[in-house]
């Protein structure tokens, strides 16, 4: 391509190409500096005047959100020029210099965790901005984030709308649908592979990525644990703290609504500045029906989207096109692959067809779970537990209490929520071990969230482990706040630590 496009842009070379069109680095030669840019070709699944005017007018308005997006986020290449031409779109948007994340761990292999973690903490702030546009990138992968030349900000690049845009047809009747599922196999969570991304499903990809920067292994080469379908991947990451095991553990979970509900609450957690309390409060927010014992309706965000396409490195990265798939885990993507090649997209849709009645009947279960649950309160509020009633529901087999003067640890527990009841905020507070209040963001913000509580209802207390110098604890609590609804407190597992000092336990941690 010798010619110049819009009479302008040169052409210096191809970079890509994909099933939606071809990506070309080329210089602007209206401008002094004759500076690059990257330029992206997209053409039209669908043809006809009709379709191709539905397409123009839509593609118009996702260039809008481009442009919106790259003048406000220097972590977003910039949108210099958008047009048509012979039936194709095009983009034109900034260079950005620099080694993709992909590159760089296949030159230097695994990144150290203050590596990952600089980057981690850069990208959810960008996607902090992004989601606060209403928008859903839909394709973060290893490919999609540049670390730019000079300062390593890593940029984000390459959203999923545009290409959605160009697979626009027209049904027998007439209507316009979009008949693709933008992403890329592995990294791709199973309400988007289902057609129906949610902001969490961007978290999933990001935290995906950022195991495979951690241990230079795609999704597809991790087991996945057939009960919960989440992906086993720390046994190839000893040496990565607890901390950020435990945000990449959340972000990846198999069910949308156990993730961080937003890169905000997920940054705060992985700075270590969101206390426990304030988690489950915010979560509460998009709390899926089953958890929360009241007639709360929550709505997920409605995605809007923006993208362009780029080049495959690996063999399974290629973009998924298919009509109303949905989940399949990570260890069966190879499978998928291999049906790719050997039998085209007749197996694939069936086995994504087959997925889709497994995604739907969990989805199935989760709302007959939550009906159960609110049937049953409906019928008679649950008998609070009494002190005395707490050593029916310690496990003995498991006790092993090498003090017999010391606390049970079941009656550790018990009193503390009474304490809580009785709005006694200074020993509870005292109730939590140093590191535990450190990530409560201080005693003033300790006693907010428990002000919002009207009173802790404490179910069911059982002992699962007592040792010498620590305990684990499961407590089934619900709270009634003080708007008026109640809410279970989904992080039932509370584990303690003896303190010699004090001659008590200590809250550590609850998950």
């Amino acid at each position: 391509m010798s010619e110049l496009l819009e009479n302008r842009y040169r052409i210096i070379r191809e970079l890509a190409e994909g099933g939606f069109g071809k990506t070309f680095i080329a210089e602007d030669t209206q401008m002094p500096s004759h500076r690059r840019c990257v330029i992206k070709q997209l053409k039209p699944m669908g043809e006809g005047s009709q379709i191709f005017e539905l397409i123009k007018e839509r593609f118009q308005r996702e260039a809008v959100i481009l442009e919106d997006l790259g003048n406000n986020n220097v972590q977003i290449p910039s949108l210099f020029a958008h047009f048509s031409s012979e039936g194709k779109f095009y983009l034109v948007q900034e260079y950005i210099e620099g080694e993709t994340l992909a590159e760089r761990v296949l030159k230097q292999g695994k990144l150290s965790e203050s590596a990952v973690k600089e980057i981690l903490i850069k990208l959810l702030t960008v996607l902090d901005f992004v989601h606060s546009k209403k928008i859903i990138h839909r394709d973060i992968k290893p490919e999609n984030i540049i670390l730019r030349s000079g300062d390593d900000t890593p940029v984000l690049i390459d959203f999923g709308a545009v290409r959605e845009i160009m697979g626009t047809v027209m049904t027998p009747t007439g209507n316009s649908t979009r008949s693709i599922v933008i992403g890329t196999p592995g990294y791709m969570p199973s309400e988007q592979l289902a057609g129906r991304p949610m902001f969490t499903s961007d978290l999933y990809a990001l935290a995906l990525t950022m195991i495979y920067a951690l241990t230079s292994k795609m999704p597809s080469e991790f087991d996945t644990d057939p009960q919960t379908g989440n992906i086993m991947w720390l046994q190839e990451a000893f040496s990565v703290s607890p901390t950020l095991a435990n945000i990449l553990e959340k972000a990846i979970a198999f069910n949308p609504h156990d993730r961080w509900q937003s890169a905000r609450t997920m940054l705060q957690g992985l700075q270590g500045q969101t206390p426990a309390s304030t988690i489950l409060a915010d979560e509460n927010i998009n709390k899926p029906a089953e958890t929360v014992i009241a007639d709360v309706q929550i709505q997920p965000p409605l995605p809007t989207e923006i993208a362009t396409p780029n080049p495959p490195i690996y063999p399974n990265n290629s973009t998924v096109i298919q009509g109303n798939n949905n989940p399949s885990n990570n260890n069966l993507m190879v499978v998928i692959i291999g049906l790719l090649i050997l039998i085209g997209f007749g197996g694939l849709g069936f086995f994504m067809y087959q997925q889709n009645q497994l995604y739907q009947a969990q989805m199935a279960k989760l709302e007959a779970d939550r009906k159960k649950a609110e049937e049953s309160r409906l019928r008679q509020e649950p008998e609070a537990v009494t002190k005395e009633k707490i050593a029916n529901f310690n496990n003995t087999n498991t006790v092993n209490n090498l003090n017999n003067n010391r606390q049970n640890p079941g009656d550790f527990i018990y009193e503390h929520y009474q304490l809580l009841n009785n709005r006694d905020y200074e020993t509870t507070w005292n109730n939590l071990s140093s590191n535990f209040q450190g990530i409560s963001q201080g005693y003033n913000s300790y006693i907010q969230w428990w002000n919002s509580v009207n009173n802790i209802n404490i179910l069911n207390i059982q002992v699962i482990n007592n040792n010498n110098s620590d305990a684990l604890v499961k407590a089934q609590l619900v709270y009634s706040l003080s708007n008026g609804k109640k809410m279970t407190d989904r992080k039932n597992n509370i584990y303690l630590l003896w303190n010699n000092d004090q001659q008590k336990w200590l809250i550590h941690k609850k998950y």
